[in-house]
C-alpha cells in the first residue's frame, strides 16, 4: 500500500473513529505498514484510543503513538456569572 493512500486512510479513521475524533495530529510513514502519529490530544483516553483505532486497521502492522496529553492549567482569575440584573443593577 502506498504510503500516501495510507496516511489518509489513517487521517479518516482517526477523524470518523467516535473514540477519537481528531484532525490535527501529525501522520507519518516510515515504512510500509508503519504508522507514526504525533501531536497533542486533550485526555489520556483519547491518546489510548488513538492506539486502538489503529489496531483495528489490517494495513497498520506498527503504531508509534508520540501523541502528549496537553495539559490544561486552571486559571486564577474567577468570574461571577449570574449575579445581578442585566444593565449592571444587583
Amino acid at each position: 500500500m502506498e504510503p500516501v493512500y495510507l496516511v489518509t486512510k489513517v487521517r479518516q479513521k482517526l477523524a470518523t473513529d467516535s473514540r477519537v475524533g481528531l484532525t490535527d495530529v501529525m501522520v507519518h510513514i516510515p515504512e510500509a505498514g508503519h504508522v507514526v502519529v504525533s501531536g497533542f490530544v486533550s485526555t489520556r483516553e483519547q491518546q489510548e484510543a488513538i492506539s486502538q483505532a489503529l489496531r483495528e486497521m489490517p494495513e497498520v502492522v506498527k503504531i508509534s503513538n508520540r501523541t502528549h496529553v496537553r495539559e490544561t492549567r486552571p486559571t486564577h482569575h474567577s468570574e461571577i456569572i449570574g449575579k445581578g440584573k442585566p444593565g449592571g443593577s444587583p
